[in-house]
This record gives C-alpha cells, sequence and structure tokens, in this order.
C-alpha cells in the first residue's frame, strides 16, 4: 500500500509539475521537444508530427522533465530557431521555470479546496490528560478538556477550533512563529470557556516535531479509561479484569482517561524497584468491582516501570468538518500559504542551525505518510497529496544550481549585471548544486534508516 501510494503521488505530483513548464513553454512559443513521465529508457510515446511534442512515460516513475528546442543542446533546425529556449527574452524564459512550482501550489490550492468541500471525519478537539510538566498541565488543561476557540497574542478576536487536527496546525504555526497562544476551554462540549495561556514564545527556534509537542502537552485525543484487549498471561489476567472494564478508580484516585491510566500504571514501581500493588475499581455490565493489581516491573529507556498486560482505550470520538464554497476556498489559500511558509522557515532553521536535521525525510519516510493517509480513504491521501505538492514546489525554488530557484537565481543576476552568467561558472555552480542536493539526499535516507532501526 505505502509504496502503491507513493508511486502514484510522485506521477500525479511530478506530471502537474512538469505540465505546469511545458504549458508555459507552449504560451511562450517555445518548442517542446519531449515531456517525460519518469526517466531511462520509454515504455509508451505519442507524438502526432515530427515536430510536436513526444509525450513519453519512462521506465523508473521518480521523475519527469520537459525537454525544449534549446541551442545550448545541440544543433536547432532553421525553421525552430525562432521558438528555440534560449533566444527568448528573460521574462519568458522566468516564466517558463517558475511553471513547475506554481503548478504545483496551484494543485494544493485545488485539493485542499475539494478536501474542505468534500469534508472529512476528524478528531474531536478533546484532549488526554497532559504530561505533568507540559505546558497545557501547567495551564491547568485536564484530560477530557475541550479546546474551544483560540487567538494569537495581539490579534482582534478568537478563532473556533472544529478538530484536534487543526488545534495541532495552530500550535505548530504559534511555534514557527514563536507567538504565544490563548485557548479557551471547558469541560464540556457546551460548558463555560475559560481562558488559559500557552507561552509557545518560550519554543523560540524549535521545530513542531514529537517532542516539542509533548511539552507542550496537547498532542492525544481523549479516550475513556476502557480495557480493550487482555493478555492472557498478564498482571491484569491474573487479576482478573476483563476486556470491556471501565476503569473509574485507582487507589481512590479518579482516572480521567487512558493517558492518566497509562501512567499510573507505569509509576506503580517503588523507590526499590520492586511492584507496588494496586486497587482498582472497575464498571463491569452496570455494576461496580474492585481488584487488587500487581503489575509486572520491566525495564526500558525511562527505568523500570510496570505493566499489566492490557491493550487500552476505545476509538477516540470524531466529528465531520466541512465548509461551504467561499470558507472552503479561504481555508485552502490560507492552508497552502501556511504550509508554505513553514516549510520555508523550517528549512530556513535548519541551515542557520536553528532546527534538527532530522525534520528531512526520505523516500522511505514520505511512502509510509503516503500508505497510511491512502489507508484511511480518498480524502486523506488528497490532503496528503495537496501537502506533499506545496513541500515539492518550495524544495524547487531553494535556490540551488540544477533546480528551479537556481535557473530562477541565473537569470536574477542576468536582470542585474546585463549579461548571463558565463558557461565556466555556470559548471561549478551546478557541480555545488549536485553536492548539496545529494548531501541533503544521503541526510533523508539517513533519517528515513535511523526512524526504521529505532
Amino acid at each position: 500500500m505505502a509504496l502503491l501510494a507513493f508511486l502514484f503521488g510522485v506521477l500525479i505530483l511530478v506530471s502537474v509539475h512538469e505540465w505546469g513548464h511545458y504549458r508555459m513553454a507552449i504560451a511562450c512559443g517555445v518548442a517542446v521537444k519531449r515531456f517525460s513521465i519518469g526517466f531511462g529508457a520509454p515504455i509508451w510515446r505519442w507524438q502526432c508530427h515530427p515536430d510536436d511534442t513526444e509525450f513519453v512515460i519512462a521506465r523508473w516513475p521518480l521523475g519527469g522533465y520537459v525537454r525544449m528546442v534549446d541551442e545550448n543542446e545541440g544543433d536547432v533546425p532553421a525553421h525552430l530557431l525562432p521558438r528555440a529556449f534560449n533566444r527568448q527574452s528573460l521574462a519568458k524564459r522566468a516564466a517558463i521555470v517558475a511553471a513547475g512550482p506554481v503548478a504545483n501550489l496551484v494543485f494544493a490550492l485545488a485539493a485542499y479546496s475539494l478536501v474542505h468541500w468534500l469534508g472529512q471525519e476528524q478528531l474531536q478537539p478533546v484532549v488526554a490528560t497532559p504530561p505533568a510538566a507540559s505546558m497545557a498541565a501547567q495551564a491547568g488543561i485536564e484530560g477530557g478538556d475541550w479546546v474551544r476557540d483560540w487567538q494569537r497574542e495581539g490579534a482582534f478576536e478568537a478563532e473556533p477550533v472544529a478538530s484536534l487536527e487543526q488545534l495541532r496546525w495552530v500550535l505548530a504555526n504559534a511555534v514557527s512563529d514563536a507567538a504565544d497562544l490563548t485557548l479557551g476551554v471547558s469541560r464540556s462540549e457546551n460548558g463555560p470557556v475559560r481562558h488559559v495561556l500557552l507561552p509557545l514564545s518560550q519554543l523560540a527556534g524549535e521545530a513542531f516535531d514529537a517532542q516539542t509537542a509533548k511539552k507542550i502537552g496537547l498532542n492525544a485525543p481523549w479516550m475513556a479509561p476502557v480495557v480493550r484487549e487482555v493478555m492472557p498471561d498478564g498482571a491484569a489476567a491474573r487479576a482478573g479484569v476483563r476486556a470491556g472494564d471501565w476503569v473509574l478508580r485507582i487507589d481512590e484516585q479518579p482516572v480521567a482517561d487512558v493517558q492518566a491510566l497509562r501512567v499510573r500504571i507505569q509509576q506503580a514501581v517503588d523507590g526499590q524497584g520492586q511492584a507496588k500493588t494496586q486497587t482498582w475499581v472497575v464498571r463491569r455490565a452496570g455494576g461496580v468491582v474492585d481488584f487488587a493489581v500487581t503489575p509486572d516491573v520491566v525495564a526500558g529507556a525511562q527505568g523500570r516501570t510496570g505493566r499489566v498486560g492490557v491493550m487500552l482505550g476505545d476509538r477516540p470520538a470524531s466529528v465531520m468538518v466541512r465548509a461551504d464554497w467561499g470558507s472552503g476556498m479561504a481555508q485552502a489559500w490560507a492552508q497552502t500559504w501556511d504550509v508554505a511558509a513553514l516549510s520555508w522557515q523550517t528549512l530556513w532553521r535548519m541551515f542557520t542551525g536553528g532546527a534538527s536535521w532530522s525534520n528531512i525525510s526520505g523516500p522511505v519516510g514520505v511512502a509510509e505518510v503516503a500508505g497510511s493517509s491512502a489507508a484511511l480513504g480518498a480524502v486523506a491521501f488528497l490532503q496528503f497529496l495537496a501537502f506533499f505538492s506545496v513541500n515539492l514546489a518550495v524544495l524547487n525554488l531553494l535556490p540551488i544550481p540544477l533546480l528551479d530557484g537556481g535557473h530562477l537565481m541565473y537569470y536574477l543576476w542576468e536582470w542585474v549585471t546585463g549579461r548571463a552568467m558565463s558557461d565556466a561558472s555556470m559548471r561549478l555552480t551546478q557541480r555545488l548544486g549536485l553536492l548539496v542536493l545529494g548531501l541533503l539526499m544521503a541526510v533523508a535516507l539517513g533519517n528515513d534508516l535511523t526512524r526504521l532501526i529505532s
């Protein structure tokens, strides 16, 4: 599933990118010799006339290219010289190069719009018990709280929160901008709202990764403290716990949700590393039953912790999030802009030392996300394609030779100086660009391998 979804996604987005170059070249009067999806030997080709564009699907579908008539790449027939790329004005050449990333951004805008119009099942904005040292816990947020709205520092009014996914995106942008955030929360969906401040400016310079999300403490949905499955040889089975039991209290302390229950189990170890027997009170079949549960003790990265041998929690509650035509377009525009800005900022911080290079994912990481989104359905996969398309546009606009952004830098030089860059300088910068791209790919693959091993 992951491999097929990844290849299908690459095929779509590369086609969109190269179609942008192709259509702009045709609009500018440039002759295009070949439009290829993939590299290597063609497995399918079509051409109407010898002077027309040859459309090709090649053997290796991990890229593509548009080959235009250009005197820098070989002899050009006399009748095609006026349509050669190198003879076009600087503005036309720049427009042709920029059209690829622009096409990816337009595709993302259309895809995000469609996602908002069709609607998507997302998690209710009900949060799990935050870790004790997190910002959310220190602000007084508890497990089961509904996050109703959010407001940036200096903003005129609060914006509603429709889902937990939307809340995560708001948090990611606030961290990126080092902006404090005020959340309106309540104990029930329609209960009285209280406002709490998250000092996210303290996280300035950090990327919004798993560790940062843990520091904030709003990275998990609320799930009822229900035992979903009991392992036959575990401590819970020995004590008489059954699947379907709802844990109400442990040692007379209420259990708010799965997150709190998991922490209580893990902490059932004394100072000598021995298990502490707990008294569980559970609801079962309309009645209340109590058990003495003595967890098994296991050694891990966090030291010796308790384990009882259960699977916890039911499926989190979800809500259908859908927008009308106008608001869907507006949200899609804002989302496309936010993804692009966040990608630029993350890349800039990585190059300046403000963020970890572990944020880069290679083909394996992207394939995993593609597979998981495809498994969730067409709308989720469309959302993945939109996100991937924006990042593809941002990557191609980097001022690195061999990328579209590198070519635009050449044209900027030509515009400022009034002359094209020399062949020797161009060859040198292209070698440097190839080195940079090779290093980026090596880092991305290394991160993929590290995630797989860990």
